[in-house]
């Protein structure tokens, strides 16, 4: 029987959920690497008749390997997260999701949103995905290309104005305006709080 260890406390916990992160823009930017090579050698070699779409380029047998290290990975995280919390042991993460009913994007988001605040090294896999991750910031694209957002859910919940459900609960902020024209929503820049990043790590900030 496999034993599985529960996590020690939050920053633990954090540093295995950004290490998922990690595999996750790396093998999410190896696909978008491979669309454009792809889209770059139809350019260079015209074909006649049908044209095969670049989305539905075969995915290769590397690709097929690092999605199943990222599952195999997220796995194995959410079993030691169901260990920590049978434990009674509450995680500042999963709190938040229980308290503002957040879905796996909206977690994934507090999460890229935490990786700047290491620092650039920490962000950069996030800009492998597409956008920016500037020191304290991450780019609205980046959210959507993260979480593989289709063309509804990029309409719907790339609007990081003061509706939007995390900047309610004051966990993020976004620099986007109320009035902001549809077109800037996905270059707006969001960040953590204070509160969220407190609530997340449990170290101590001025709120």
């Amino acid at each position: 029987m496999k034993i599985i260890t529960r996590f020690a406390d939050d920053l633990e916990f954090l540093k295995q959920e950004i290490a998922w992160v990690t595999i996750r823009s790396t093998r999410l930017a190896a696909i978008e690497d491979q669309l454009e090579d792809a889209e770059s050698t139809r350019h260079r070699s015209p074909t006649w008749g049908k044209r095969k779409n670049t989305a539905e380029v075969e995915v290769s047998s590397d690709l097929d390997a690092m999605l199943a290290e990222e599952q195999a990975f997220r796995s194995a995280l959410d079993a030691r997260i169901e260990a920590t919390e049978a434990a009674g042991i509450t995680l500042g993460l999963q709190h938040l999701v229980r308290e503002h009913d957040l879905d796996d994007a909206d977690r994934s988001t507090l999460l890229m949103c935490l990786m700047p605040c290491i620092g650039s090294r920490a962000a950069a896999p996030l800009e492998r995905v597409g956008g920016y991750a500037l020191t304290g910031y991450v780019s609205a694209e980046i959210v959507a290309r993260f979480s593989e957002f289709g063309f509804g859910d990029r309409l719907r919940r790339l609007r990081f104005d003061s509706q939007h459900k995390l900047v309610q609960a004051k966990l993020i902020k976004g620099q986007l305006d109320d009035d902001a024209d549809a077109g800037e929503w996905p270059t707006c820049s969001i960040a953590l709080t204070n509160r969220g990043f407190a609530t997340m790590t449990r170290l101590p900030v001025l709120l």
